[in-house]
């Protein structure tokens, strides 16, 4: 559940789109690969979403309520399994 030094740009773009839309919020979804069991998944892909978040609150300084965190358990966004372990953030506007 920790977030890559390549994706920590995404979240500062995602970021700066809520600090110049204020009236935006951001669900972020965590997912996890189909490695290991259902339940560590579930936790694992919450703790995902978590950080996110967590990075967005404290980080840049975005309140807490504009950002829900969710995880979604095992993903199966992509053919490559590896890359199903992440957190997907979506702005609403």
């Amino acid at each position: 559940a920790t977030i890559q030094r390549n994706q920590q740009p995404n979240i500062a773009m995602t970021a700066n789109a809520l600090k110049d839309n204020s009236k935006a919020t951001c669900s972020v979804k965590g997912y996890a690969s189909k490695d290991g069991s259902l339940a560590f998944n579930k936790k694992l892909a919450q703790r995902r979403a978590d950080a996110v978040k967590k990075a967005l609150v404290n980080k840049y300084g975005i309140a807490a309520d504009r950002v829900s965190a969710e995880g979604q358990g095992i993903g199966d966004l992509f053919t490559t399994n590896d890359w199903n372990r992440v957190a997907v953030m979506t702005i609403n506007e």
